[in-house]
């Protein structure tokens, strides 16, 4: 279990701090939010294309195989970026843009693995409790990758990479020595039949539009900090780092109590909860007219995302057969996502005529009653699944 939990770890911590410096050099490059815009389009275009190959290879091959191959491309694309770096240092944003493409793609493939992976190592009724430690380590990533990242920013791009090739790197030996888990399925379905699994799962496509909305907020989010914090608040963007830090540090607080707050209110309140908590903290940014208040909001707003991921995670392992898991979470992990390079292209096309800080008031305003409705209708759907909301 340790060993599987440290390589969960590593692997975040190196995609987390890619996503992290990926926007805030592309902006400091450029001082373009259409270029910004453009780069998280970019940036999450093939983590969509790669996973309905994820879902097939989790079904089908070893999860041990499945990451020691992606982390392999990983290590051999950060090592291969370093030289281009080094050789042709005006290529360094393109350089970092492309090891982005690569190590998003590796990191859908290691993720769906690892998911499907975490099935074998507790019974369901421990399910939750996996899933909020998994959803605690990635929260404690997230609060390590701004420090590293921030710090990394003031070194330079060359040695930004090299140190994420070095994660990589560590990841793979991880990789190695992981505990074989044995394939549930010699004939997976295809991810597109996963999608219309989901569709007509009301349970399942309900969470998943929720998730959608939610993850359009969020990736505006980060896309527009850098812009929205110097502009609006005067700050410089490099404070970021403080705020994300100080972020995943109230989310890691919530994520200890979440077991017993699901124990107690049952896991539909809490999933409810945090979403909406994220809606109206998102629709909180365009009032404040302090750094400080931009802060705190950005803590609720990451906190609530936190306790929202552990509710996926459950939901997804106790309603997906272990058989179909690859697929399925491939499918369920395509469509969450796939408002993320769509938040890319919003901003890269509004950027030149609309204020950041108004745009993420119209999608706050626009999101709030699209969320009620969707927990409204999850609720209704729920009555005849207790087993799966308990």
């Amino acid at each position: 279990m340790l060993g599987y939990l440290t390589l969960r770890g590593v692997g975040w911590l190196s995609n987390q701090t890619l996503q992290f410096v990926v926007p805030i050099m592309i902006y400091q490059m450029t001082g373009s939010l259409t270029w910004s815009g453009v780069a998280l389009f970019v940036e999450w275009t093939p983590r969509l294309v790669a996973l309905p190959l994820a879902g097939y290879l989790a079904d089908r091959f070893e999860a041990r195989r499945i990451h020691v191959l992606s982390d392999v491309m990983r290590t051999v694309a950060g090592v291969g970026v370093v030289a281009a770096m080094l050789c042709a240092p005006g290529s360094a944003g393109v350089a970092l843009v492309g090891l982005a493409l690569v190590a998003g793609a590796g990191f859908e493939l290691t993720f769906v693995a690892g998911e499907k992976a975490g099935l074998s190592l507790v019974p369901a009724k421990e399910m939750p409790r996996l899933q909020t430690t998994l959803s605690a380590i990635e929260q404690s990533c997230l609060l390590m990758a701004p420090v590293l990242g921030g710090g990394l920013l003031l070194l330079g791009p060359a040695t930004t990479v090299s140190v994420l090739s070095v994660l990589f790197g560590a990841s793979l030996l991880l990789a190695r020595v992981m505990k074989p888990v044995p394939v549930t399925s010699a004939e997976p379905p295809p991810v597109m039949a996963g999608v219309r699994q989901v569709i007509a799962n009301t349970l399942l496509r309900d969470i998943v539009a929720i998730t959608m909305v939610i993850n359009l907020m969020l990736a505006l989010l980060l896309a527009t900090a850098p812009a929205v914090v110097r502009h609006h608040y005067g700050v410089d963007e490099g404070r970021l780092a403080l705020v994300y830090t100080g972020a995943a540090l109230v989310a890691l607080l919530v994520l200890s109590l979440l077991t017993r707050f699901i124990r107690r209110f049952g896991l539909l309140i809490t999933g409810a909860a945090s979403a909406l908590i994220q809606c109206l903290a998102f629709l909180a940014i365009g009032p404040s007219s302090e750094f400080v208040t931009f802060v705190a909001i950005v803590m609720v707003f990451m906190a609530g995302d936190a306790a929202f991921s552990a509710f996926i995670r459950t939901v997804r392992a106790r309603a997906v057969p272990a058989a179909e898991f690859g697929s399925t979470a491939a499918a369920i992990s395509l469509l969450n996502c796939a408002s993320m390079p769509l938040a890319g292209g919003l901003l890269a096309v509004t950027s030149a005529f609309v204020d950041p800080v108004h745009l993420l008031t119209i999608v706050g305003g626009l999101a709030l009653p699209a969320v009620v409705g969707l927990l409204i209708h999850l609720r209704a759907a729920t009555r005849t699944r207790t087993e799966v909301m308990a």
